[in-house]
């Protein structure tokens, strides 16, 4: 492993009572990120998680997919803690200004201001009372407080009112307390709690922490207070407030959070331990050394306690108090821990949210659960495949690329695919063939550009993609690239989004329709393992499994990119390459000195030179070879209404005339449009010396070419004029071409049966119509798969612009990849539709 990430790692372990931890998969699937603040208090609901912070604000991520939906704002001092009231769908918010802030969770709105008593400090914890409506508050200045929504006895209070009772006192004025300010929209209502809802010097110390429960002898609600004196009080709530049950009275040590479990109270405190007092009894019945720092935040359920501390370290503990687990999980205090249906989440000072997928027999229970979508086993499989570094063309990696095709042979088998291995070319990687078929159901077999009539055979859609990935430079990247980790709602890691991600959208589709037992196609997988060199032993593979696939109708693939962020895509174009490099060799067999021979011999530099000079214009426009722009296809109607789409749908103000077709010349540049582009021109000799003659010269060229040209025609031409261009130059030095590597260019029928598909597909599910874009780039087995199976491709792009495939921090937004899986299962469930 790099250096740079060795501490990524799980830390040791060291539970509470000696001996080694049990084996249990804990590991983190997403982390959210928060600028210059630290994470105090979390919240989640079904739709939402948010999370106070530092500076004021309330941030709020989407549960589905883990990105920014909004910031709440409005306080003017720290979130120390947030509340749900889930039956009234309201989130409360408690801060270092003094107020608590009402937000429904639908809207994101603030419905009310509630304005503490005086002098009160920070609110530091918060606790909803269900049963008897009643938000109870914990406040610096030792007190509790309550209020009732539902029992409002007063109008709210005018702003002239409110300024009477700043809560801005010389005794918490600090850097947390910060200056009282009212709300200036006379949309959101403000209240205040009176004196007869105020439990002044509740403790003799701030009240950091505040639960509700019962105890084992009655079923009576009762309110459990924390405190920096040590203390833990018990208060029985009732319809007009709470009444004094009983202390509980330890070492003094700051108690700063509690969990209730089957009559036990857990205490996290200072230092470290965890104090667990019996219910029943009152006596503390145990004491757990379990952290090196202040125990912050504790959580808990029938089965499990989980405690996180300030040293940066989460602990899971098992009903006898042994430790399962433990978690570096931040690289500083981690401040808060909730969880939810099978996650834990936590915050810290590092300003990182972090979601832990957890074994269900250890999930704590929520009254606000998220969504499982992390669970889907698609997101699991990706996981585990992401961990095989498959890169092609390097010899050291090709045990490697040979594990990830077993394993997506196996998957493939367990998803109910007949798969197998199919050996490529000597040396190179196999390809992974996989075919599930429908049984009993008829579909049409159709004409590519017209209604599918009626057929009694079901059709067949062939998958292509790939399974190897490009090469990686570990020190560019962010986390281990072959160590798939989430953050800010995307995933990252090599391959995610080229190609694995999008073959396991396409193959988790199918299953999906499979388990439905409503599949109407047959579906075969052709997954390479040499795309990234150049598809070697594609062609012979493909043909000994032509039997096996059929006649497929239609070519369907994911391997291609939105050209924005927000707005989805078909792909139907792309150009082709001719890679050729270009040598002239001296006569002599060695460099030469230029203070010796300069002048006198031949430089084979200088007419490489004039060579590529005379090949293209800066902007690699090809317009010196005679014949070259010859069969490029003319511009038709109808991609012309493309591209103006393109135009009006992505710019944010409607340009004028001239920066509309200024813009329209530029995107047909780089799709539509032959270039000639040279990548690198080597010298013979050493680098660093600027005094010799190379004896030879040599330079890497590519051509993209497009609809119609031929490739051999291109090549030819290409050829011819540097023969004669070398010709004029009237030289005893000898020109070598040698044309390394041709793939032909793509062009989709638009208008056909399968892309219109593709578009219902892909509107139903991203709720607008996708733009039909082409790309420069090249996949040479597509055109080529066309033409050997005699079938249209179809290429449904899932990932964003900014999905950096090739690059370091490759990645693609859940969103993307779950809703991609969507659209694909839609497109093959299309066949059925005519049925």
């Amino acid at each position: 492993m790099n250096a740079k990430f060795k501490n990524l790692s799980l830390a040791p372990s060291s539970p509470g009572g000696g001996g080694s931890e049990p084996d249990i998969d804990v590991h983190c699937f997403q982390s959210l990120y928060h600028k210059d603040h630290s994470v105090l208090s979390l919240a989640a609901t079904e739709y939402y998680i948010f999370c106070g912070t530092q500076g004021s604000c309330i941030h709020v991520w989407g549960a589905q997919d883990f990105l920014p939906r909004t910031v709440l704002r409005g306080h003017t001092g720290s979130v120390f803690a947030l509340t749900l009231d889930t039956a009234h769908n309201i989130l409360y918010s408690g801060s270092g200004d003094g107020t608590v802030r009402a937000w429904d969770t639908q809207t994101l709105t603030c419905q009310f201001v509630l304005h503490s008593g005086p002098n009160v400090g920070d609110i530091l914890s918060l606790a909803y009372c269900p049963e008897f409506d009643t938000l109870f508050m914990g406040c610096q200045n030792t007190s509790i407080q309550w209020f009732s929504p539902s029992a409002i006895d007063a109008n709210p209070k005018s702003s002239g009112e409110l300024e009477s009772i700043s809560q801005n006192s010389k005794f918490f004025d600090s850097a947390t307390s910060q200056t009282f300010a009212l709300d200036l929209d006379p949309s959101v209502e403000h209240y205040m709690v009176y004196d007869q809802h105020i439990q002044p010097h509740s403790h003799y110390g701030h009240v950091y922490a505040l639960t509700l429960g019962t105890l084992p002898s009655s079923d009576a609600v009762v309110l459990f207070s924390g405190s920096g004196d040590g203390q833990v009080k018990l208060w029985t709530v009732q319809a007009d407030g709470i009444k004094p049950l009983r202390s509980l009275k330890g070492e003094i040590a700051n108690i700063f959070s509690m969990t209730l479990s089957e009559g036990l109270l857990f205490c996290g405190c200072q230092d470290g331990a965890i104090k667990i007092w019996d219910l029943e009894t009152y006596h503390i019945m145990w004491v757990l050394k379990a952290h090196t720092d202040d125990v912050l935040s504790l959580t808990s359920n029938q089965q499990n306690l989980i405690s996180a501390s300030a040293d940066g370290t989460i602990k899971i503990w098992d009903k006898n108090f042994e430790c399962l687990h433990t978690l570096a999980a931040h690289e500083g205090i981690i401040l808060t821990i909730a969880t939810a249906n099978g996650y834990l989440v936590s915050g810290g000072s590092d300003q990182v949210v972090k979601f832990w997928d957890i074994p269900s027999h250890i999930a704590t229970v929520s009254p606000s659960p998220l969504p499982p979508l992390y669970r889907h086993a698609m997101l699991a499989t990706l996981e585990r495949w992401v961990a095989y570094p498959s890169i092609s063309g390097n010899p050291r990696y090709q045990q490697d690329c040979r594990r990830a095709a077993r394993f997506l042979k196996t998957l493939m088998e367990q998803l109910g695919a007949e798969s197998y291995l199919v050996p490529g070319a000597y040396g190179h990687n196999p390809l992974v063939f996989g075919k599930f078929m429908v049984s009993g159901h008829t579909s049409p077999l159709h004409s590519p550009t017209q209604d599918p009539p009626p057929s009694p055979v079901a059709p067949t859609v062939l998958v292509y993609g790939h399974y190897d990935v490009f090469s990686v430079d570990e020190d560019l990247w962010d986390s281990p690239p072959f160590q798939m980790s989430g953050r800010n709602g995307y995933i990252y890691g090599r391959g995610v989004t080229d190609d694995k991600g999008p073959i396991l959208a396409m193959l988790y589709a199918v299953h999906e329709l499979l388990q439905e037992r409503s599949l109407p196609v047959n579906v075969c997988f052709l997954i390479e393992g040499e795309e990234e060199n150049g598809s070697i032993g594609l062609k012979e593979a493909v043909a000994s499994v032509r039997e096996a696939v059929g006649q497929p109708d239609v070519v369907l693939l994911s391997n291609s990119y939105w050209m924005g962020e927000e707005l989805p895509c078909l792909t139907y174009g792309l150009r082709g390459s001719i890679q050729a490099t270009v040598n002239v060799i001296g006569k002599r067999q060695q460099d030469v000195h230029s203070g010796v021979s300069g002048g006198a011999v031949a430089e084979p530099l200088q007419i490489m030179l004039k060579l590529l000079a005379n090949l293209a214009d800066s902007e690699g426009k090809v317009t010196a070879i005679p014949g070259f722009q010859t069969d490029v296809l003319p511009v038709s109607d109808r991609e012309k209404q493309y591209y103006q789409e393109i135009i009006n749908r992505t710019e944010a103000e409607p340009p004028s005339v001239e920066q509309a077709q200024q813009r329209i010349q530029g995107l047909m540049s780089r799709w539509r449009y032959p270039a000639l582009t040279v990548h690198k021109v080597e010298v013979s000799g050493p680098h660093n010396n600027d005094s010799i003659i190379p004896h030879t010269a040599q330079a890497s060229v590519s051509m993209r070419i497009v609809p119609n040209q031929s490739m051999e025609a291109i090549t030819r031409l290409f050829t011819n004029h540097l023969e004669t261009l070398f010709a004029a130059q009237n030289t005893d030095c000898e020109l070598k071409i040698e044309i390394r590597k041709q793939a032909n260019w793509w062009l989709g029928d638009t208008t056909n049966w399968y892309f219109k598909a593709a578009e219902k597909a892909v509107e139903k599910h991203w709720g607008t119509k996708p733009i039909y874009i082409r790309e420069g780039g090249t996949i040479g087995s597509v055109p080529w798969l066309e033409s050997f199976f005699a079938a249209s491709a179809v290429n449904i792009p899932l990932g964003q612009s900014s999905d950096q495939a090739h690059l370091c921090n490759e990645r693609i937004r859940l969103k993307n990849l779950l809703v991609g899986k969507d659209v694909i299962k839609d497109f093959f469930r299309s066949f059925g539709d005519t049925v």
